[in-house]
């Protein structure tokens, strides 16, 4: 069960708090109109959900190829998602991210799906061995 999640604005403006967040950039930010964080206020819980409404529609897919490409799913340090989904719905991004032993992302993709339509895309990660921080397993794999 997540525990004290909390839903705040993204902030725009810093480029670390964006980049950690939603794994985008200043040049991504100005295509953005607003964006909305969900997470638990407890660290030992992987799971993250990011709103963003974008201000032109034909760049929602750019957006969400950049967050599914660049959010870190191990950024907790102690915990890691071990699935991640991000679905374009017209001008609305909405990407999510968890340990699938805490949430599972498909049910909370259903349900963004009831309330927003189809999605005109969708995009997914591998799945992440949690035994593994994946920033290790490639600095392991250039070693050898």
């Amino acid at each position: 069960e997540l525990m004290m999640v909390t839903t705040t604005a993204v902030d725009l403006t810093s480029e670390d708090w964006l980049r950690y967040n939603a794994g985008l950039t200043m040049a991504d930010a100005g295509k953005i109109d607003n964006a909305v964080l969900s997470e638990s206020m407890t660290g030992s819980q992987a799971y993250s959900l990011v709103v963003v409404r974008v201000k032109d529609a034909a760049e929602a897919d750019a957006v969400a190829q950049t967050m599914i490409q660049n959010v870190d799913p191990a950024k907790w340090v102690c915990v890691m998602a071990d699935q991640q989904q991000c679905n374009v719905y017209n001008d609305i991004v909405v990407y999510c991210m968890a340990d699938s032993n805490l949430v599972d992302v498909s049910a909370i993709m259903s349900a963004a799906t009831e309330v927003l339509g189809e999605p005109t895309a969708t995009h997914t990660a591998p799945a992440q061995n949690q035994t593994e921080n994946p920033a290790q397993s490639q600095t392991q794999s250039q070693a050898q």
